[in-house]
């Protein structure tokens, strides 16, 4: 089982992503998996995970991304065909009410049944959600679940700002970094 987990660097006025701390510290124990981590550009082109999808050919991929104005950590269910964003990439593109595909549906889902996941984890920091958003996380988690077209799970997560970021209404980093790998273990579960 090889398990892709990608996370983004920085963006915006953030000198730091919630996303990149977590995937540092992800520990997945399950002997079965080879666990390979990427830290993807925030930018509008799919073409670099692309290349590493294609290179790696992942069993499971799990996307990681900051949405820092949520309190908890959230399971995306679908991305949609649209990127819209208030602030340009890290290349400097600005995306305002675009079509990611023309050729593509208007929502995309992840195969992973996440009610069950998150009924069977019972932890009350993660939620699942019905929006990844209009800014790159959505875009490349679009691209990604159209690029596999149902023969590989993917999933994107997305996480909180951290208490230790300042934010003391919110989830400590490790207790986002545990959830993740609830998350992983449970979705290796479903898969074996």
């Amino acid at each position: 089982m090889n398990l892709l987990i990608s996370a983004f660097d920085a963006f915006g006025y953030r000198i730091t992503n919630t996303s990149l701390q977590a995937i540092e510290r992800i520990r997945i124990t399950d002997s079965n998996c080879i666990v390979e981590k990427v830290i993807l550009p925030v930018i509008y082109d799919f073409t670099p995970f692309q290349s590493i999808l294609e290179e790696k050919q992942p069993n499971l991929v799990i996307m990681l991304g900051e949405a820092g104005n949520r309190s908890k950590i959230c399971l995306e269910l679908r991305a949609i065909n649209l990127a819209d964003a208030r602030i340009a990439d890290n290349a400097g593109v600005m995306m305002t009410k675009q079509i990611i595909s023309i050729q593509g549906d208007e929502y995309l889902h992840t195969d992973l049944n996440l009610r069950l996941i998150l009924s069977k984890l019972k932890n009350d920091l993660l939620e699942e959600s019905l929006s990844a958003g209009s800014y790159v996380c959505n875009y490349q988690y679009y691209q990604t679940l159209r690029y596999f077209n149902h023969k590989t799970p993917c999933l994107f997560i997305h996480v909180p700002y951290s208490k230790e970021e300042g934010y003391p209404d919110r989830p400590a980093l490790q207790d986002i970094v545990l959830s993740i790998e609830q998350v992983i273990t449970e979705v290796l579960k479903t898969m074996f």
